[in-house]
């Protein structure tokens, strides 16, 4: 009877379910169907803090990257010496 109620495919998940939870193959049935049909609680959105003003910068960032490329330039040269 259930193989005319049931598609093939989810009567094999069905069975493999059962036999994997040590399940009959009703309790999986109607355990799977009741976790189908509960209503699952969406996903709790992780809460990001509100920006703050952190007070003007102490260092004059607009050189930054040629900073630290003339770095890893004097480092890659130094390696060179070792």
């Amino acid at each position: 009877m259930l193989r005319r109620i049931l598609d093939q495919d989810v009567a094999i998940l069905l069975k493999k379910f059962s036999q994997e939870s040590g399940l009959t193959f009703r309790d999986a049935m109607n355990q799977s169907i009741r976790r189908g049909l509960v209503q699952q609680e969406p996903p709790q959105r992780e809460s990001i803090p509100a920006p703050r003003a952190m007070g003007q910068p102490l260092q004059d960032l607009t050189q930054s990257l040629s900073l630290v490329e003339s770095l890893q330039d004097s480092q890659i040269v130094e390696s060179f010496g070792s």
